[in-house]
């Protein structure tokens, strides 16, 4: 063979070697990435079903299955030589996720994901607690991260008292995912969303407890009503024509989330007073601070 037929036949060889590799490499690939990146490969093994079918009608249905369940190589192919070999009846613990992956995606920074620092619920029940998993409340039930209210009762054994709020969420008023907000405790401005009535704390005075937080009076989690006045306005404090006995009903004058003025709400019991001084209200002559 002369010089260029031995050329031309290495080319041919060279070709032919580039070409069955590549034959092969792009079959290991596809298996590579179906394997990695599939999470139909999952349900290769019967047992994994359900499992699936919960992953993919869950909040993190657009996640791979290895993004959180990682494994090294042996592990897997022990997975799989297991399932082929004895097919087992039960599924065996296997690929824990770790929390780190977790924070890897949710305290990233990555506005693809939800992002949890600053999150005033994850502020106070992860972030400030040094025992708190994730787990505790992501992972009760299989594929399943919403956390529920039996979740919330494990630890905090407060139960709604209020005709009809025993229904909501803990999360209804506890907005978990608020940002920036210093304490858990829903402000007024969240109680509002619901309750418009409460933008007037009180009739009378104009603007009294107007600053307050609506747990201030409303203690939901101990009674279904409201604190009493005097728990903080002692009788014994109070002054003027709050001493006469008629006048020991709060609530007779001081209606709450009621919109009022003082010479409607003292008319309302003094009827034969109505067009005395009309138009003056009368607390500028009957004081009652005094």
């Amino acid at each position: 063979m002369d010089l260029s037929g031995f050329i031309t036949a290495r080319k041919t060889l060279i070709l032919a070697i580039v070409i069955v590799l590549l034959g092969l490499s792009l079959p290991a690939y596809l298996t590579y990435d179906y394997y990695e990146n599939d999470p139909g490969f999952c349900t290769s093994c019967h047992l994994m079903n359900g499992p699936y079918e919960l992953w993919r009608s869950s909040g993190m249905h657009t996640v791979t299955c290895h993004a959180c369940h990682e494994m090294d190589i042996p592990a897997a192919l022990n997975l799989v030589y297991t399932a082929l070999v004895y097919d087992p009846q039960e599924i065996a613990t296997h690929a824990e996720v770790q929390e780190e992956t977790c924070l890897d995606c949710h305290a990233s920074g990555n506005i693809i994901y939800p992002q949890i620092v600053n999150e005033v619920g994850h502020e106070t029940h992860y972030f400030h607690q040094e025992e708190a998993s994730c787990f505790d409340c992501h992972s009760k039930s299989l594929h399943r991260f919403v956390s529920s209210d039996d979740v919330c009762q494990e630890c905090h054994d407060e139960t709604q008292k209020t005709a009809g709020m025993v229904k909501l969420d803990c999360k209804d008023c506890h907005t978990y995912t608020s940002k920036g907000k210093m304490s858990f405790v829903p402000q007024r401005i969240e109680c509002l969303d619901c309750h418009a009535r409460g933008e007037t704390i009180l009739a009378i005075p104009e603007g009294a407890h107007q600053d307050s937080v609506c747990s201030t009076c409303h203690e939901l989690h101990i009674d279904s009503e409201p604190i009493e006045c005097v728990s903080c306005h002692a009788k014994d404090e109070l002054k003027g024509l709050h001493q006469f006995p008629i006048h020991n009903d709060c609530l007779r004058c001081h209606a709450s989330h009621e919109k009022s003025d003082v010479r409607t709400v003292c008319t309302f019991c003094h009827v034969d007073k109505i067009t005395h001084n009309e138009g003056v209200d009368c607390n500028l002559c009957h004081n009652f601070k005094e």
